[in-house]
Formats: structure tokens, C-alpha cells, sequence
């Protein structure tokens, strides 16, 4: 049976490989211990301010990498911070953002009814970018609109500054 250190293992070796064989095919996505890293980062902005949130980190397509939900979240938060991450992937841009172009009179008026219901067009969610690309987005839920925006942006903030990961090979 395999644990999940092994799987881990498993996974960066083949992470690895796939990285010689094809350069830059595996930095355009957020990786697991990256999106954690990110969620840590949120978690501590909101106990710093004293919100509990829900937070999604999501790939560059939409598609959920990480699910962290602190204790006395509310229940909706776990689905809005889904969203929120989707929303910002999927739209390359923050959800306040497409928020103002959703309004009456502007040109995507009406999108937040259509997609499934999953696109939110208020703060929280905010894409994540290396090198000009997105490679994935955060969605925080659990406080007001603005709290939400301030540790997400914090949380990408600290993620953005870190120094980048020293190569394992040679």
C-alpha cells in the first residue's frame, strides 16, 4: 500500500522526468506543494485579521488542486471559494475585476447566470501568474468581499516574493 509520502515521492520523480523530456511543460500549472503553500499563506493572513475562510486553489483551467476550510467557516464559503477560484482561472482575471464588466450596460453583462452558476463577479478570487502566464488562481471566502480580496492578495504576495525552488538535479 502505497502512503502518501510515497505517493509524493512518486509524484515529484515524475514530475521530474516530465520536466527533461518536455522544459516548461509543468511550470505553466501551480503544483500541489505550491497551491498548500499558497492556502498556508491565506490561512495565516485570516487568523492574523481574525477571519475564518475557506480557501480553493485551482490550475490554470479552473479545475480545483487544493480545498482548505478553517474551523467556524461558513458553509457557504466552501463553494464560493471553489468558485472564485474557477472564475479567476478560467477568466484570467479577479473576480472584482469581472465584477465591474458584469454590471448593466457593460459587455458581459449577465455572465454570472450562465456557466453553470459558477462565476462570481465579487472579490476573492485572483489569478495566479509566472512569467506573463497563468497558472492558476486563488479563491478565499469567509469574510467580507474586501477581507477576502486582502488575504488573497497577501497570500499571492508572500507566494510571489519567495525565492525560487533550487533544481534537484546536478
Amino acid at each position: 500500500m502505497l502512503t502518501a509520502e510515497n505517493r509524493e515521492q512518486i509524484s515529484e520523480l515524475i514530475n521530474r522526468e516530465i520536466s527533461r523530456l518536455n522544459p516548461g511543460l509543468l511550470s505553466q500549472t501551480l503544483t500541489l506543494k505550491e497551491a498548500k503553500t499558497l492556502a498556508d499563506l491565506a490561512q495565516k493572513k485570516a487568523l492574523e485579521i481574525g477571519v475564518p475562510i475557506a480557501v480553493s486553489i485551482a490550475d490554470p483551467h479552473g479545475q480545483q488542486i487544493l480545498f482548505h476550510r478553517m474551523e467556524n467557516t461558513l458553509p457557504v464559503s466552501a463553494q464560493l471559494a471553489t468558485d472564485k477560484a474557477h472564475t479567476a482561472a478560467t477568466f484570467r482575471m479577479t473576480t472584482e475585476e469581472l465584477g465591474k464588466l458584469a454590471q448593466p450596460g457593460e459587455m458581459l453583462f449577465g455572465v454570472q447566470a450562465n456557466i453553470g452558476g459558477r462565476v462570481v463577479i465579487f472579490g476573492g478570487g485572483i489569478p495566479c501568474c509566472r512569467d506573463g502566464a497563468v497558472i492558476g488562481a486563488i479563491g478565499v471566502s469567509g469574510g467580507t468581499a474586501y477581507q477576502d480580496v486582502q488575504i488573497a492578495e497577501r497570500a499571492l504576495d508572500l507566494f510571489s516574493n519567495k525565492p525560487e525552488p533550487v533544481s534537484e538535479e546536478g
